[in-house]
């Protein structure tokens, strides 16, 4: 993937986040000066194997990797979008501290990048898009920096994991409400329609479990929702997709 749309190694100073981190962030050629910017952060990819009956030995021709994050940079690339794309492998390396978790070097990493990189962009639109764990980052970021005049939406699939919620004032929860959404499991134990709180954001339930299905399910609705913020006047757009309902998951 990285191949087919010329992407770049994203340099990360190891003083900030994690070694493990140094080979697991790219950017598409001339994201500086892209009107609209994707900082998209996600789990590494699952992996579903089976094994023998009698070694219990994993065998590898009937593996399979399920790469969710293709679907979402072919997305993204087709709009002329630029993209930081951030893999966050499933185990860090070279860490001795053992408080230092994904967790915390995701939320390091997401306020390294917006220091380092997007705040330095021309980008007028700002995109957040986290799978996974991952998400943790986007949230604390939106908190801990003054973002809100530039991105446009923050996606969060969720999954099963539990929601968290925004940290600072009213106005910034209120924010949060009109530009996040975070797409959760059908088996998660949030229930949608009672009256959510404003620092989760807006909250949809997927008919699915498994994090791929999720994204698979909730990405129509995820693509009308960033369009739809970029566009000041969606019923003014000349895109045909913006003057339908969002997609039902």
């Amino acid at each position: 993937m990285t191949e087919a749309w010329n992407m770049m190694k994203l340099p990360i100073a190891r003083d900030y986040v994690s070694e493990s981190f140094k080979d697991e962030a790219v950017c598409s050629p001339g994201f500086y000066n892209a009107e609209t910017l994707v900082l998209f952060i996600h789990d590494a990819p699952e992996v579903y194997a089976q094994t023998d009956p009698l070694s219990n030995k994993v065998e590898l021709h009937k593996s399979f990797l399920l790469d969710h994050a293709n679907t979402c940079i072919e997305w993204i690339m087709s709009q002329n979008y630029g993209l930081i794309d951030v893999n966050v492998p499933a185990m860090l390396t070279g860490v001795d501290d053992p408080d230092y978790t994904i967790e915390s070097a995701t939320k390091e990493l997401c306020l390294y990048t917006w220091d380092n990189y997007i705040e330095l962009a021309d980008a007028k639109n700002v995109i957040f898009f986290g799978v996974g764990k991952a998400c943790a980052g986007l949230i604390n970021l939106i908190g801990a920096r003054d973002v809100t005049k530039r991105v446009k939406a923050s996606l969060n699939f969720i999954g099963q994991d539990p929601i968290k919620g925004i940290q600072g004032d009213d106005d910034l929860k209120m924010w949060y409400s009109k530009h996040a959404i975070s797409y959760i499991a059908s088996n998660h134990p949030l229930d949608p329609e009672m009256k959510a709180k404003r620092r989760w954001g807006q909250i949809k339930k997927t008919p699915r479990i498994a994090m791929h299905e999720i994204l698979i399910t909730g990405f129509d609705d995820a693509k009308y929702f960033i369009e739809k913020q970029i566009c000041e006047d969606p019923q003014a757009s000349g895109n045909p997709e913006l003057k339908r309902k969002a997609p039902e998951l």
